[in-house]
Formats: C-alpha cells, sequence, structure tokens
C-alpha cells in the first residue's frame, strides 16, 4: 500500500485510513484534540494526513511544516489538493485541532496521545532509511 510518488516524499494510504479511525476512536473515549498528534517521518504522508484528518476534525500544522512542504511540492500534482486544503486550513480552524508533524519539527515537545505512521511499512519488508545504523 505505499504509493510510490514521483516526488521524493513517500505516503500511505492503509495508513492513513487506520490513523483517521485511530483518531476518531480516540476523540469518542473523551480526549481531547489537542491531546492528540500524529507524527511521521514524510512531509507527503503529513499532506496526506492533514487532509485526510480535516475532513472530519480540525488540524494543526507548524508553520516550520508547512513552508518546507510548500517548497518540496511546489508544481507536483500529487499534493496540488492537499496544499490548497492547508492554506485554507493553516493553523487557524473553528474546529478544535489534532496536531499533524515531521518527526523532525516535533522534537521536544509533548503530547498525552501519540500516533506514528512511518509509512515504509508493507509486504514487501522495504522500510527505507528506517534500516540505516546511526552510530
Amino acid at each position: 500500500n505505499v504509493d510510490a510518488l514521483e516526488s521524493v516524499s513517500k505516503t500511505n494510504a492503509h495508513e492513513r485510513a487506520m490513523i483517521l479511525k485511530t483518531v476518531q476512536y480516540i476523540l469518542k473515549q473523551g480526549y481531547s484534540h489537542d491531546d492528540i498528534v500524529v507524527l511521521t517521518p514524510y512531509l507527503g504522508q503529513m499532506m496526506k494526513l492533514q487532509a485526510d484528518l480535516r475532513k472530519c476534525v480540525g488540524v494543526s500544522l507548524d508553520e516550520r511544516d508547512l513552508n518546507e512542504a510548500r517548497e518540496q511540492f511546489r508544481g507536483d500534482d500529487n499534493f496540488s489538493e492537499e496544499l490548497t486544503a492547508a492554506k485554507q486550513g493553516g493553523n487557524s480552524t473553528s474546529k478544535p485541532a489534532v496536531r499533524v508533524a515531521t518527526i523532525d519539527n516535533y522534537q521536544g515537545e509533548e503530547a498525552k496521545i501519540v500516533l506514528v505512521s512511518l509509512v515504509r511499512s508493507n509486504e514487501f519488508g522495504q522500510i527505507g532509511f528506517l534500516k540505516s545504523l546511526n552510530e
């Protein structure tokens, strides 16, 4: 279920669907929107996640993530819909917001509930850069 895009980022529709259902479940358990953060290592997955989540809950994106996504996906038709949604929604929304962020730009922050979409989980066992040892 890994969507290989022409851009340098990766997305995974199956993981996005699981994250959406999990966020909805957690909210039904009485947690607040601002208790939840959804993290992913890929800007592409972050943009697709925010667009999917935005259909049912408010979404908050960090300005750094939004600027990096605008730069990386400028002119990329695979992400035009997501960039439009992010521009329209930004960080201000009438709905309570769930935070969606890249792992790199979320470092040092906290949340009660952290959901992680690693994207590269797939039937081929190919995990990309996550396979690299940092010594």
